[in-house]
């Protein structure tokens, strides 16, 4: 959606203000508006961002970065919450 009308993007938000963490597969983190939506996230909420090419964020001690495609990345990521449990 570059630089589009996200749909449903107003439902969107609530959901991301009440997330317990939040997984972001395969962006560049470039494309706004859906790009913002991280904004609402609330803070000290752990941020996975998976996607094998470099990704233009800020540093946030939130993210953790996940370096690899879709498939690899969630197992990965599957690894990870589970070993927190």
């Amino acid at each position: 959606w570059f630089g589009e009308a996200v749909p449903n993007i107003e439902r969107a938000v609530p959901v991301v203000q009440s997330a317990d963490i939040i997984a972001i597969i395969g962006t560049s983190m470039q494309v706004y508006p859906a790009a913002g939506l991280i904004y609402y996230a609330r803070a000290g909420i752990p941020v996975y961002l998976i996607d094998p090419y470099e990704t233009a964020v800020g540093y946030d001690p939130r993210f953790t970065f996940l370096k690899m495609g879709a498939s690899a990345g969630v197992a990965e990521l599957m690894k990870l919450l589970s070993s927190h449990v």
